[in-house]
């Protein structure tokens, strides 16, 4: 009985394992990172660290992220898990001065760092044009430049230039990867020529997917760059998908509670089950070279995923830092014992190789950010509030004169807009008179603000405007949430009840420049930034239309404003306040002036 009973247990123990090496046919681990945007550098960032003995270190300062960082911890797992794919989600560059001052060679030194399987092309690669992209992607050294919906005619670029996807190899099974990127932004936000065909994401995935199982293929990525939303609703609607690697929406997944940092998914991977009610793990790893995804997948010889786990893995280093002093030995080994103890935050050395590469352009950057780029006729101020003569160089009855020529500056570099709205605290200083240096602008606007494209109409204009003054007069909001604007003006009256402060409202047409009031029919492009697009100051409008008709442009705020310095100069311009026509406050009525200038 008992040789029958070990008999039976043997035989139990046999099929399991021949059943978990069924389930892991192929054991793949996928290296991934998506929406860089030219940020290169590592910064800084300060958490709140929740220690396992119920704890806390509050204002704890690490330095976080950057391209010498991630080429570490991408080498690191590369050579780790050798059954790998190391794949990029699109959106290399735009957003800093790296990008702006070296058309994207400096971006390119970095990311040409590291070994790649795969790219696929962003909407922002296209921002400028066709030739410029071409150029780019001929300089990109290792990985197959992916986009199965984008097909060129010939003109300005290959017609195979784009790649629908690959198969590769691993441990002797084959993988394939479909590339597939965003139609309506790069459209309508980037600058392809028509010489371009944008074909529908979802038909052109599944038309690919078809085609590779077909072959044989059986284990499929899709690598996206179409946003974590419409990943989730593709991976349910797809036949034959096992796995997607996304980007465009700079989503953070994972629990990072234990930093205090916010995650947009609390999941890494997410899993749900495609049209075949087989799962599919979606992953996506942040922006701004922050962090690194490792994602693990195991596949059954049918070629569906048995299991999928792993990390958007937060890279950090020192030195750190509480309240702006340098941790001493007690708080220092805490802080490590943490680190230790976290799958998603790593503590990584920078490549030297990496580092030694961004130095010249480094250095060039600060060369540059002293040179004289246009020169200020006189004083421009940015006293916040009407009649306030906060930086005593006299009170000013239309309020901030430097915050519309920033919002004009918005427009010049984004040739969608209608209309510039912006805060009044987003200009953080006035603008002396003599030269501009590229450093001055960043004085001006220091913040890691983008322009935002959000389509309006004429209520929602209005109501922008009084949400505004509603957090500054009503919300104990301070004076920086105070509305100021560009191709806008309008009337302002505080004595009035909430939401009745703003009237007569005019729009200049962009085609015969003439003011004419806001249609009610008709709707507007509205350009701001990334802080007030995300309802920051009280700006819920701008919050709630940007979650439908909004366009992150990811142009660094700063350097718009640089380029139209630099237009102005080279039109033989200097830098003057703005004619009264053009201020964005015609009238300003308070308890104290009762009419209006």
């Amino acid at each position: 009985m008992r040789s029958y009973l070990l008999y039976i247990l043997i035989l139990f123990f046999v099929a399991c394992s021949s059943h978990q090496q069924e389930d892991a046919e192929l054991q793949l681990t996928i290296i991934h990172m998506n929406d860089i945007h030219s940020h290169l550098e590592s910064e800084k960032n300060t958490f709140t660290l929740y220690l396992e003995d119920n704890t806390t270190l509050s204002n704890i300062t690490m330095d976080v992220g950057g391209m010498a960082r991630a080429v570490s911890q991408i080498k690191q797992l590369q050579n780790l898990y050798p059954n790998n794919l190391t794949l990029f989600g699109g959106d290399l560059i735009q957003g800093t001065l790296y990008f702006t001052l070296f058309e994207g060679n400096a971006t390119l030194a970095m990311y040409n760092q590291i070994e790649w399987n795969g790219f696929e092309v962003g909407n922002h690669e296209w921002d400028e044009g066709d030739t410029f992209l071409n150029s780019l992607l001929n300089k990109i050294k290792t990985g197959v430049i992916l986009a199965a919906n984008i097909k060129p005619d010939g003109i300005t670029m290959d017609v195979n230039r784009f790649q629908p996807y690959f198969i590769q190899e691993i441990d002797g099974k084959e993988v394939g990867v479909i590339g597939i990127d965003v139609v309506q932004k790069t459209e309508v936000s980037s600058d392809p020529s028509e010489h371009i065909t944008f074909l529908p994401e979802k038909e052109t995935a599944q038309k690919y997917i078809d085609e590779l199982l077909g072959k044989g293929v059986d284990k499929i990525v899709l690598l996206t760059h179409i946003g974590y939303d419409n990943d989730l609703s593709f991976a349910k609607e797809l036949h034959g998908v096992d796995v997607i690697i996304g980007g465009d929406s700079h989503t953070l997944m994972g629990d990072f509670s234990s930093i205090g940092l916010q995650s947009n998914i609390n999941e890494y991977p997410k899993i749900v089950h495609n049209a075949d009610g087989k799962n599919v793990c979606i992953a996506q790893a942040w922006s701004y070279s922050r962090v690194v995804g490792k994602l693990h997948i195991d596949f059954n010889d049918n070629g569906d995923v048995v299991k999928c786990f792993g990390d958007a893995i937060l890279g950090v280093g020192e030195p750190f830092e509480q309240n702006g002093e340098v941790v001493d030995d007690t708080t220092y080994d805490k802080i490590i014992n943490f680190i230790n103890n976290q799958s998603n935050i790593a503590l990584l050395q920078k490549d030297t190789q990496t580092l030694q590469t961004l130095q010249p352009y480094k250095e060039e950057i600060s060369q540059q950010e002293q040179e004289v780029i246009a020169y200020a006729k006189e004083y421009i101020s940015n006293n916040r509030i009407p009649y306030s003569d906060y930086d005593g160089h006299g009170a000013l009855p239309h309020g901030s004169q430097l915050a519309p020529l920033v919002c004009k500056g918005f427009l010049e570099a984004d040739k969608h807009g209608d209309i510039c709205i912006q805060n009044a605290g987003g200009v953080r200083i006035s603008l002396e008179e003599g030269n501009i240096t590229i450093k001055t602008v960043y004085d001006i606007l220091p913040f890691k603000n983008t322009l935002y494209e959000l389509t309006m109409d004429a209520s929602e204009i209005k109501q922008t405007l009084e949400d505004g003054l509603n957090n500054y007069l009503d919300d104990g909001g301070s004076t920086g949430s105070f509305p100021y604007a560009y191709n806008l003006r309008y009337d302002i009256n505080t004595s009035q009840t909430r939401n009745n402060r703003v009237s007569h409202i005019e729009y200049r047409n962009k085609e015969t420049l003439e003011w004419q009031p806001l249609d009610a029919n008709k709707s507007y492009i509205v350009i701001t930034h990334s802080y007030l697009a995300s309802g920051h100051d009280g700006y819920t409008t701008f919050a709630n239309v940007s979650q439908i008709n909004g366009v992150n442009t990811y142009i660094d705020y700063a350097m718009s404003f640089v380029k139209y310095l630099e237009l102005e100069t080279q039109k033989g311009n200097q830098i003057e306040t703005l004619p009264l026509e053009e201020l964005p406050v015609q009238c300003f009525i308070d308890a104290t002036h009762t009419q209006c200038p």
